[in-house]
Order: structure tokens, then C-alpha cells, then sequence
């Protein structure tokens, strides 16, 4: 093979030589940052498998907690509405009872009524009854009462001598006795 004697051979190859040079160093680079991009890479993916398993057990612990709250809720609500029903039942126990107390009440109010009613009818006879017994002859009772007068006091009414009921003259005079 000849050799060119150009003077533009040498620095042409060493330029050629120079470009591969750092076409095989740039190659390196480069393969050297795909492996550090993949080695982050699978240490990103290995930190976000390990998040994603520790999201998933957060969640399962979560929904276990989530479920037994669940269940806890869904057993007082069972008690809440049994407690419900009891109190309906003794609602329904005391509006009854009500209804029967305000039963007997108009019963009782009736028959008071009625009592009260015939009382005031015999409290009317006997008032009528005793009425008669105490002035039953007013007319005569005055009479009697003149002519005791007169036999004790030896006067008559004619002489205008006033007596109170009490036997005492309105003169001032000391009664009978």
C-alpha cells in the first residue's frame, strides 16, 4: 500500500482517528448512562413496588379495620333498632294504659256526676224537709210566743213594749226570771 505523501494525509487520519476516538468514547458515555438510567430505574421501580405493597397493605388493613367497624356499626345499628322497638312497645303499652286511665276517668266523672247530682237533689229535699220542720207555722209560733209574754211579764203588747229574742225588753228592762 503507498502512503500518500500528501501533507494532508496524516492530519486526515489522525482527525478520523480522533472522531472515532471519540465517537467510541461518547459510545461509552453513553452506554454507561443507559446502565446508570436503568439501574436508577429499577431502583425506582423497586421503591415504588415496595410503596404499592405497602399502599396494598395499608389498604387490606384498612378495609379490615373498615370491615370490623362494619360490623360493629351494623351490630349496634341491630341494637339500636331492637331498642327501638322496645320503646315502641312501651309507648304503645303506656298510650293504652292513657287511653283506659282516661277511660275510667270519664266513668268516674259520670258517676261523680251523677252522685253529685242526686246529691244535690236529696241536699234540696232534705233542705226543703228541714225548712218545713223549723218554720212550719210561723203564724202560730208568734202567737205562742206573745202569750208567754204576757203571762210572764204581766204586761201586754198593747202597752208597745219591744222584746228582743232573747227575753230582754229594748228598754233595758231584765226579762223573764
Amino acid at each position: 500500500m503507498q502512503l500518500p505523501t500528501s501533507n494532508d494525509f496524516w492530519p486526515i487520519v489522525s482527525v478520523v482517528i480522533s472522531a472515532l476516538g471519540l465517537y467510541l468514547a461518547l459510545w461509552t458515555s453513553i452506554r454507561k448512562e443507559i446502565r446508570n438510567l436503568r439501574a436508577d430505574m429499577d431502583r425506582e421501580f423497586e421503591r415504588m413496588r415496595a410503596d404499592i405493597r405497602a399502599l396494598r397493605a395499608d389498604l387490606q388493613a384498612l378495609d379490615e379495620r373498615t370491615s370490623a367497624d362494619s360490623r360493629k356499626l351494623h351490630a349496634d345499628l341491630q341494637a339500636l333498632r331492637a331498642d327501638l322497638q322496645t320503646l315502641r312497645e312501651h309507648v304503645h303499652r303506656l298510650e293504652r294504659r292513657i287511653d283506659r286511665m282516661e277511660e275510667h276517668a270519664r266513668e268516674d266523672r259520670k258517676e261523680l256526676s251523677a252522685g253529685l247530682a242526686s246529691l244535690k237533689a236529696e241536699v234540696s229535699a232534705l233542705s226543703a224537709r228541714l225548712d218545713e220542720r223549723s218554720y212550719p207555722r210561723r203564724p202560730a209560733l208568734e202567737t205562742v210566743r206573745e202569750e208567754a209574754r204576757q203571762e210572764y211579764s204581766g204586761e201586754g203588747p198593747e202597752e208597745g213594749k219591744a222584746d228582743t229574742e232573747d227575753g230582754t225588753s229594748a228598754k233595758g228592762d231584765a226579762g223573764p226570771g
